[in-house]
């Protein structure tokens, strides 16, 4: 689908548009029902195709990360817009969620920077995941956290983005009373209908967003005989609409109503893909001994928050995508629909919505950051599915506004008819995306890292401002002031034999680079460092809130956890001229950088090692595997930083 110029046709939002809207009950009432007989009327054949969704609950602490010493969210997309953290900071204690269980931990903060084991609380829960974060609110002496029913680390993500994944699940959260930090005490838990796809906090608000999938009880999820698909007709024939109703408890009470179905909203043009989903957005207020909820919801599908502060942005792709053990595999023509709600308090109003072309990436915790909203205007670099003239291009960005009842409308887009030039080569693929007020920066990879700066300063005339050509990839960018922007990603060595590792090149060691932005029309790299070999990793790759930072004295200090492998493996001859060797795993570290925010410069400080590799190969091998590297945190706290490994805590003067 290719979107209407802006420029050519006005303000009119057209085909952009796709707005959800109450209906009567009775027409509610056909609609679910004919959508409950169409996904489980009759005998499956065949599943391979399945549907979006996020992951911050799946038990895997991918939305997870750190805090800084003011009690400040940490390393968070927006401004003034918490994101839950394994790690957080309070006032002489740090408080950390398991990693391999769900449990609170808090930790002392001692005079010499160490931080001493002070308690435990181990939260009851029906299976083994661990936490999936932590908000902190100060002001309460409380912590929330978030536990749900979801994925454990090491199961493949098809189960996740499996339809059947949404049905008879639950979310709980934790609010733990911290006025005793060495006596924490579970005071408020609450428990929803419905699997958490992610979650926010503005204030002592935590905004969640809820999917569950509509199901009947009694009902074969996968008839595969006449006699079970007519068993399934006639319970959903006989189903009552309030029977589907999302349900909460708060503690020990009844469970109640959380939302019913047939005061939700639904697309206008009643086209849903695959089996109907109810997603609620719930608001809970924790300013108050007893938490106070309230909720709206629409029928649809959510796969993906972003949360500007102002308004809640959800959205999904609208095409049927085949999900792969390890990646996800969308259509050509797929589009995402994203719809808008402002936020006022604990009031959320429905906005809008808008169709655009493309998807939002395969990367479930890049999602959110394709999106930025900045003074009312909407902003979207999508992958695919955009075509200007002959061209095809690998990225678009599309610019949106409100545009009254009319409700999101396409202002302008890239590439366009005035600017057709091509967002990436053929074949390559966006590999991170970052927003800062009228600036925009789109990494894209193949055997190169072509980085786009754009220029956003006119919503409805976008432009690229300069582009700049760099070895390897970013997974993060991350800008450091008006000038410089730093990026974190993988060096990558160009396949010249056609036995590559991935279908680029041969993937190297962690890199770090520091570019001068200063002149949009002419970025240039002003230094970079490689940290370990092939197969070295960052946390930060997998998680935003593992990067960690402050600024002291006009140089800015960065801390970010890398698994570095740069030991020979055992099986190969070491050949350290050769790309496709494979590097064993030599130690978890917390590598410090410094950054002069006035001259440039990038400085690697002595690590802070928190495990090394050990004698038995056994022991090697296990760690080799483990993907625990990803949960790693830090924080700064006065001169020290703090380095969350698993589940112990080390620290270092600065």
């Amino acid at each position: 689908m290719q979107p209407a110029d802006a420029r050519e046709g006005g303000a009119d939002c057209g085909r952009a548009c796709i707005r959800l809207e109450s209906v009567p009950a009775d027409r509610m009432t056909r609609y679910l029902k004919q959508k409950l007989l169409d996904a489980y009327g009759q005998p499956v054949t065949e599943s391979a195709t399945y549907y979006a969704a996020g992951n911050e609950a799946a038990g895997m602490l991918s939305d997870a990360g750190n805090a800084t010493a003011a009690l400040l969210p940490g390393n968070v997309q927006e401004a003034g817009v918490d994101e839950p953290g394994r790690l957080r900071v309070g006032d002489g204690y740090l408080l950390t969620a398991g990693v391999r269980q769900a449990r609170l931990d808090v930790w002392r903060l001692a005079p010499d920077g160490e931080a001493l084991a002070l308690s435990r609380l181990v939260l009851p829960t029906d299976t083994e995941v661990p936490l999936s974060g932590l908000y902190l609110l100060p002001e309460q002496h409380r912590v929330v956290g978030l536990a749900g029913d979801g994925l454990r680390a090491g199961l493949p993500q098809a189960f996740w983005f499996g339809a059947d994944f949404w049905r008879e699940r639950r979310t709980r959260l934790f609010g733990i009373d911290l006025r005793q930090p060495k006596q924490p005490r579970l005071d408020a838990v609450l428990e929803l209908d419905g699997q958490l796809v992610s979650s926010r906090r503005q204030g002592a608000v935590v905004y969640l967003a809820m999917r569950q999938t509509l199901f009947v009880p009694g009902m074969s999820a996968r008839p595969e005989t006449a006699r079970e698909a007519e068993a399934n007709r006639q319970l959903i024939q006989h189903a009552a609409l309030s029977g589907l109703a999302p349900r909460y408890r708060l503690g020990s009470d009844e469970r109640k109503v959380l939302v019913e179905p047939a005061s939700c909203l639904m697309p206008a043009s009643e086209w849903q893909l695959g089996v109907p989903d109810l997603i609620s957005l719930v608001a809970v207020d924790y300013s108050r001994a007893e938490p106070l909820l309230r909720a709206r919801c629409f029928i649809g599908h959510a796969e993906t928050l972003y949360l500007s502060g102002r308004a809640m942005y959800l959205a999904t792709t609208t095409r049927p995508y085949t999900v792969h053990p390890d990646h996800v595999q969308y259509a050509a023509d797929a589009t995402t629909d994203l719809h808008k709600f402002a936020l006022n308090g604990m009031t959320v109003d429905y906005r809008g919505s808008a169709r655009i072309p493309g998807h939002l990436g395969r990367e479930q915790h890049d999602k959110p950051w394709r999106m930025s909203e900045y003074q009312g205007v909407l902003r979207v670099i999508s992958s695919g599915g955009h075509t200007v003239g002959q061209s095809q291009s690998p990225a678009s960005l599309q610019v949106l506004a409100e545009n009254g009842a009319q409700g999101l409308a396409l202002l302008a887009a890239l590439p366009d008819s005035r600017h057709p030039e091509p967002l990436g080569k053929v074949g390559e693929q966006v590999r991170a995306v970052r927003f800062a007020g009228q600036q925009g920066f789109l990494s894209t990879f193949r055997y190169t890292d072509p980085l786009y700066l754009l220029d956003l300063s006119v919503p409805a005339e976008p432009r690229v401002a300069g582009a700049l050509e760099l070895e390897g990839y970013f997974d993060y960018l991350h800008p450091l002031n008006e000038r410089y922007l730093l990026g974190v990603g993988r060096r990558v060595v160009p396949d010249t034999g056609g036995l590559a590792g991935t279908a680029m090149g041969w993937e190297q060691g962690v890199r770090v680079v520091l570019i001068d932005v200063g002149n949009p029309q002419a970025p240039f790299e002003t230094a970079a460092l490689e940290l370990g070999r092939r197969g070295s990793r960052t946390a930060v790759s997998a998680s935003h809130r593992a990067f960690a930072s402050r600024v002291q004295g006009g140089v800015m200090q960065i801390a970010l956890p890398v698994s570095v492998h740069e030991t020979p493996n055992g099986y190969q001859t070491p050949d350290r001229a050769d790309p496709a060797y494979d590097w064993a795993w030599s130690r978890d570290e917390l590598v410090r950088l410094e950054v002069d925010l006035n001259r440039g410069g990038l400085v690697q400080l002595p690590a802070l090692v928190a495990a090394r590799q050990a004698a038995s190969p056994e022991a090697r091998a296990w760690f080799y595997r483990s993907p625990e590297w990803q949960q790693d945190r830090s924080v700064f706290v006065k001169d020290h930083v703090y380095y969350l490994h698993e589940d112990k805590v080390l620290s270092l003067s600065w």
